[in-house]
């Protein structure tokens, strides 16, 4: 891989693309007006449209992960030294303006449909005027009425460990297989792709080495399609320590050749190492139903939707001495999705829901010796809602914590979780709270409390 890096960061030319796009649109940007911005000569050997300007306007298509929601109310903190777009913030569009952002559209489910930005005219290539403050995050764009649609297939690893099967109990290599060895990924790429020959290999900025596939795009239905060859940057020494993540983005690098140092360790940071907290999926879900396991008269049966487009998932929690079935129903809840499922007295439990618990000193005839409040989600929130970490960028979920180290990320995780003194759920400091794009997760009463 290092050798094709070498090889391709030399002779594969170097285009635009944006993936999993997000609108952005540009309010004082003259209607109609399109501006083209002339990157450096490159080698035309592969591509006869490379040294063609590259098209603005002021509809625009960003990467979705370089946007970065603090919710409705903002009460979400980015990350500390982020540096790419945030609400009220500005960045750089490469080769363009600087942009700033200055209110978000969303949909019926509160999710990030459309930025609404301004951009400084003063601010053109590079510039910034004198008495400015330099913006540091610089990020790709495409222009929509430009953009070419693409598929992009992300190759990656065949298996999860440098040593297949060697952690496994049986030693079987097959239970080391990546389930995201491939993933495919919508994006847009910049119009002077157009034309370039089947098997033509380029840089995408940012994202990395591709070629325009041989065999699906001779019957094309207008959307190209490209191969990742290889990243722009080894990933695999952060990558043997934690297991495959479920969101496409992941399989992405945010680094670029020929940026400035701090602004290729912001760019990747996330992308090499993957914080505990954010390897869990964690989701708002709705109790639907709530019985007495059959076999166990401490263990409840629910049904939970947690936005799953296969339907609710069966959960088996032991909260029967702590509330009754009618408490439970109707509930939003906040549910880890992704351990491992199992089974609980011959019922497969699929997930947990997280509660807050304090000791309780009532004597020893009293068979509850503790109380126990489920954390309850903003009530605005909706099934399906992300649960993440103020303080850290957005979660990364493998897709199950199935092996034997994966497991005992919740572990680690579980005991820097507790309830702050404001009776909202916390992670490692009572700032980085547990919060949905609408608010904080809390819980009824209970402060300082351990949370399982």
């Amino acid at each position: 891989e290092d050798c094709a890096r070498e090889v391709l960061n030399q002779q594969a030319p170097r285009v635009l693309a944006v993936a999993d796009p997000i609108k952005v649109t540009l309010l004082n940007w003259p209607a109609d007006k399109v501006e083209l911005f002339s990157p450096e000569p490159q080698d035309a050997s592969q591509l006869a449209n490379i040294n063609n300007g590259i098209p603005f306007s002021g509809s625009l298509y960003i990467q979705r992960d370089d946007f970065f929601d603090t919710g409705i109310d903002g009460s979400i903190a980015p990350p500390k030294g982020y540096k790419r777009l945030l609400p009220g913030g500005t960045v750089r569009l490469k080769y363009a303006y600087v942009i700033r952002c200055e209110n978000v559209i969303r949909n019926e489910k509160n999710e990030v449909t459309e930025l609404i930005c301004s951009y400084d005219a003063a601010t053109r290539s590079g510039v910034t005027p004198e008495g400015s403050k330099r913006v540091k995050g610089i990020i790709q764009w495409v222009s929509q009425q430009h953009a070419v649609p693409a598929e992009l297939a992300l190759y990656d690893r065949l298996f999860l460990t440098a040593y297949p099967g060697k952690d496994q109990p049986d030693g079987n290599f097959l239970l080391d297989l990546n389930p995201d060895s491939l993933k495919t990924c919508p994006a847009v790429v910049e119009q002077r792709v157009l034309g370039a020959p089947l098997g033509c290999q380029l840089q995408f900025e940012r994202l990395g080495y591709f070629c325009l596939d041989t065999i699906h795009n001779r019957n094309s239905d207008g959307v190209l399609k490209f191969n990742r060859i290889v990243g722009l940057k080894d990933t695999w020494s952060g990558a043997a320590t934690s297991t495959a993540s479920s969101t496409v983005l992941d399989s992405l690098p945010k680094s670029s050749p020929g940026v400035s140092g701090k602004e290729e360790k912001e760019n990747t940071a996330d992308s090499v190492v993957v914080e505990d907290i954010r390897r869990l999926d964690l989701r708002v879900g709705l109790v639907l139903s709530a019985e007495k396991h059959p076999d166990a008269d401490s263990l409840y049966v629910e049904k939970v939707d947690c936005g799953d487009v296969t339907g609710p998932r069966t959960i088996i929690s032991g909260l029967v001495k702590y509330m009754s079935a009618e408490e439970l129903v109707g509930r939003k809840v906040v549910v880890l999705c992704n351990l491992k499922p199992s089974k609980m007295r011959g019922i497969l439990s699929e997930g947990m829901l997280l509660a807050a618990s304090a000791p309780i000193d009532a004597g020893n005839e009293v068979e509850v010796n503790e109380v126990v409040e489920l954390l309850s989600p903003p009530i605005d929130a909706s099934v399906g809602d992300v649960v993440q970490v103020e303080g850290f960028l957005p979660p990364k979920p493998d897709e199950q914590l199935k092996s034997k180290s994966a497991m005992e990320v919740w572990k680690r995780v579980a005991m820097e979780l507790k309830t702050n003194g404001n009776k909202e759920a916390t992670f490692a400091n009572p700032k980085n709270r547990l919060v949905t794009s609408t608010g904080v997760c809390s819980v009824k009463s209970l402060t300082n409390a351990a949370i399982r």
